[in-house]
């Protein structure tokens, strides 16, 4: 509970220390240095119990399989159990009646007529062992019953008790499941706050970072390739919007866009999220050499100093962006190149380009 109280007090602590009190550069970069460092112990904390709740699921599967199996033979076990006691009943009322037909009960002359109607010595020998045997015969065979019916009385006794056994374990394997369930979203709730302060850091230093300015070659830009039909319809969508006027915080068509505007928007409608400012964008995608850019894929710019301005390049050395004039078609070499600062890939694309867009998303790119 102690432990609980920590982690929640640590999460509530993340998430509310005001960020005026982050003015030094060189203690950010070393406090998300740390921050990144707890970040990873807990993401090994987190798949350690994801690995722990992957085997409780696999054993509770297997004590479920355990109780179905005993419960099945229960209830083979029952049918037996009455099975066998209307054997005992058939063979008892059999029993009675050639009692009442062959013994003196009630009726000696039956059991005398069997014998005086024999015809010699040897059949009078032979009709009284025939009697015996049968009934000898019956009454054995009712004894073998009914010790059948004791032991199939004591095995169910013995499978209730084991399904008893096996629900406190599926109880206890449920406690210990919920337990570290609980403890994991424990983590995952540090983590996610670990997260916020995170990125919040590096965006702070991405906007406190001077990029020197005019340093890509842009002669190293490859040959547009053919692209596949996802990227097509984000290249569509964002050319589609051609002419539209620059809107400062604009993020849809109705407002008109900014620059990150029309990037996050253009995204969405094809299936993939981004978050609202250049700079956030430019942390969550996956730097590029410029060797490596492909049609989907995003350019960074900065005046000196942060990330000022995002595009979208479409190939051929140009980009489709939101500037000042208007949303355009611009090249890369000219008055863009000195400001280039980075080309970013968005890591959902690598997955996404190679499947084919939905049908609506077709259409709205045309």
């Amino acid at each position: 509970m102690k432990h609980r109280m920590f982690l929640l007090s640590l999460v509530i602590l993340l998430s509310a220390i005001p960020l005026t009190v982050m003015a030094d550069t060189a203690e950010e970069a070393r406090l998300e240095s740390e921050l990144s460092g707890q970040k990873q112990e807990i993401e090994e904390k987190i798949s350690e119990l994801k690995e722990k709740l992957a085997k409780k699921e696999a054993e509770m599967g297997r004590k479920k399989e355990q109780f179905e199996e005993t419960m099945e033979q229960i209830r083979e076990t029952d049918e037996e159990i009455e099975k066998t006691k209307e054997r005992i009943e058939k063979r008892q009322q059999l029993i009675n009646r050639r009692l009442r037909t062959l013994q003196a009960n009630h009726n000696p002359v039956s059991y005398f007529s069997v014998l005086l109607g024999s015809k010699s010595l040897s059949d009078l020998i032979h009709r009284v062992f025939a009697v015996r045997t049968l009934m000898a015969a019956d009454i054995n065979l009712l004894d073998a019953q009914k010790k059948d019916y004791t032991q199939l009385s004591r095995q169910k006794e013995l499978l209730e008790k084991r399904e008893e056994r096996l629900k406190d374990q599926f109880r206890s394997l449920q406690e210990e499941y919920a337990e570290l369930e609980s403890q994991k979203a424990e983590q995952e709730a540090l983590s996610k706050a670990l997260d916020n302060r995170l990125n919040y850091l590096r965006l702070h230093l991405l906007q406190q970072t001077k990029f020197p300015l005019g340093e890509y070659d842009l002669e190293k830009l490859p040959q547009t390739k053919d692209v596949s039909p996802f990227v097509q319809a984000l290249l569509n969508e964002a050319l589609r919007y051609l002419g539209y006027p620059y809107h400062w915080g604009g993020t849809d068509p109705k407002s008109s866009f900014d620059c990150s505007g029309l990037v996050q928007w253009s995204f969405k409608q094809v299936g993939i999220e981004l978050p609202r400012t250049a700079a956030q964008q430019f942390l969550v995608t996956r730097r590029l050499d410029p060797s490596a850019i492909e049609p989907g894929d995003l350019v960074f710019f900065s005046y000196g100093k942060g990330i000022s301005h995002v595009g979208i390049y479409i190939g051929k050395g140009k980009m489709v962006n939101a500037q000042e004039s208007g949303v355009k078609i611009a090249p890369l070499q000219g008055y863009w190149q000195r400001y280039i600062v980075g080309f970013g890939r968005v890591p959902e694309i690598e997955r996404k380009k190679n499947e084919p867009p939905s049908e609506k998303k077709l259409e709205k790119g045309k």
